[in-house]
């Protein structure tokens, strides 16, 4: 039977037109031995094609270690399988090992296939089909272990996918990848995975590492999912998103150990919605030139010294949820912004937890906190940084909590506190310092707050107008403190409805230092002894038109 299907079919065979009236498969080449009519045995030199048609399941399998010389060509139909056992090392020079065509299933469920040849080697070459690792292994040397093609399908569920020095898989356009169970992709010294243009992986279980170099790179108009499973690298990006990428992560580990866990470039979108992004001594996330950055869930994590959690340059960052950002080491900063847009709301959560560390850093940036928590709970650590910069708090919490701390520091930044509160409880420390002609002004339910000793509400230098309105208050409790203090040619007005009050010994509620006060409205109170509403020396002066003191 199985010559007459060789004599009568070769010819199609071999210029791969589909063989829907066979039952079982037809084999052209050498190297090759037939159990039966739905398995074949390679040997030694294997090569040819192998045509299935639909319907029909056929094993392929070695009793050793074999070579092929020009590879294998799979004709596999739809609703047709090919299942892998065999251990076959491919040519070792630009050929293809074994090449799947026809919109059939390939599954590799153990063995190996291997292409040592050089950079332009492949492993497996899927034209349109699907293609499934279960077991065993797929390699490549220089060249690529998987390259899919013209809508291929590639499940990476159990076995390894891997390459020294090339790349694991490629999805060309309009192909998908998956990485699920145990699966594991994995590259020595560049690219895990490679998703061109107009494809897609989706990471729900298993390992994409890479040891040196990319482990993910999604080209422009491509889409990244991680829901599960890890994405690691030692020293270059674990995922790299560039021009138009999107990348989505809601479960998972994306981990970087030296380099950056997400690079995003471009016009790309990165939104976290659970899982956990963890850069050990670099960045967990750096987005550039228009990208959006969204956490909504999980966690971004700086571990290490003077790492940086997200990193923002002419981007957009949005903390929302029940995310977590966080920045661990010292001297480490949570969310770095240069030229960007910074918002933080719902139940999100942005902490300096290192020593002198600091949660939000701005440069030229818009800063936006209406929900959340902000905060710096180690000594000598800052909340938020401004430097010209403009930032507005109406609604959650902006907080220091230990000692020479500031919950906000200023520098030629305007400061708007209209909601929300923004306190410190360390000693020696500010809720508000601000500098360089900056801007304070807190009203409409804004609270400004101090406790511990020595410590201040809103500390100024340098030409500093302070505006306290309608509905804002400025507090300090403890001895020691200050409430408002303006220092060397700064300005403090409070209008109607605008509270400053201090409760504690030796403590002033507006200490003016060569600046002036005007007091338009509201309440200036002061309870304690050596307690003082207002205090001026050094040229100091002081306006009183309405209002109680």
């Amino acid at each position: 039977m199985l010559k007459k299907f060789l004599s009568v079919f070769a010819a199609l065979v071999l210029c791969l037109i589909p063989c829907a009236a066979l039952a079982a498969y037809i084999w052209d080449g050498d190297g090759s031995t037939y159990n039966n009519e739905t398995a074949v045995t390679i040997t030694g030199g294997a090569s040819g094609t192998l045509a299935v048609p639909a319907g029909a399941e056929v094993t392929i399998n070695s009793e050793t270690s074999v070579t092929s010389e020009t590879g294998i060509k799979l004709y596999i139909e739809p609703n047709a399988k090919v299942v892998w056992s065999a251990a076959m090392e491919g040519p070792a020079n630009f050929h293809t090992s074994v090449t799947v065509d026809g919109g059939g299933t390939f599954e590799v469920s153990g063995g190996l296939i291997s292409a040592t040849g050089h950079y332009n080697s492949t492993a497996i070459f899927a034209v349109g089909s699907t293609i499934t690792v279960s077991g065993g292994t797929v390699e490549a040397t220089a060249g690529t272990a998987i390259d899919a093609n013209e809508g291929s399908n590639v499940t990476v569920s159990g076995g390894s996918v891997t390459t020294a020095t090339g790349t694991a898989i490629v999805a060309q356009t309009g192909s998908t990848v998956t990485v699920s169970g145990s699966g594991k992709v994995n590259s020595t010294s560049s690219r895990a995975i490679y998703v061109r243009t107009g494809s897609k992986l989706m990471v729900s279980g298993g390992t994409v590492e890479a040891a040196a170099g990319t482990t993910i790179f999604g080209d422009s108009g491509s889409t990244v999912e991680i829901s599960g499973g890890s994405v690691t690298t030692m020293t270059g990006a674990a995922i790299y998103a560039y021009e138009g990428n999107h990348v989505r992560i809601g479960g998972g580990t994306v981990e970087a150990t030296t380099g950056t866990a997400i690079y995003a470039q471009t016009n790309t979108t990165v939104e976290i919605s659970g899982g956990t992004i963890t850069a050990t001594t670099g960045r967990a996330i750096e987005a550039g030139n228009n990208t959006t950055i969204e956490v909504s869930g999980g966690t971004v994590t700086t571990a290490g010294a003077e790492g940086t959690a997200i990193f923002a340059d002419l981007s957009n960052v949005t903390v929302s949820g029940g995310a977590t950002v966080t920045a661990m080491g010292e001297e480490s900063t949570a969310i770095f912004a240069d030229s960007s847009n910074v918002t933080v709301s719902g139940g999100a959560t942005v902490t300096a937890a290192g020593e002198e560390s600091t949660a939000i850093f701005a440069d030229h940036t818009e800063i936006e906190i209406s929900g959340g928590t902000v905060n710096a709970v180690s000594e000598g650590s800052k909340a938020i940084y401004a430097d010209y910069s403009q930032l507005k708090v109406s609604g959650g919490t902006v907080v220091a909590l230990n000692d020479v701390s500031a919950a906000i520091f200023a520098d030629h930044s305007q400061v708007e506190v209209n909601g929300g509160t923004v306190t410190v409880a360390g000693s020696a420390s500010e809720a508000i310092f601000a500098t360089r002609r900056s801007k304070v002004e807190v009203r409409d339910g804004g609270t400004v707050y101090a406790t511990g000793g020595g410590s201040a509400a809103i500390s100024t230098t340098r030409r500093v107008t302070v505006e306290v309105g309608d509905g804002g208050t400025i507090a300090a409790t403890g001895d020691a403190n200050v409430a408002i203090s303006a220092i060397n040619r700064g300005t403090v007005e409070i209008r109607g409805g605008g509270t400053v009050t201090v409760t504690g010994e030796e403590s002033t509620a507006i200490f003016a230092d060569h600046s002036h006060v005007k007091v338009n409205g509201g309440i200036v109170h002061f309870s304690g002894e050596g307690s003082r509403a207002i205090h001026v020396e050094n040229r100091g002066t002081v306006e009183v038109n309405e209002g109680t003191i």
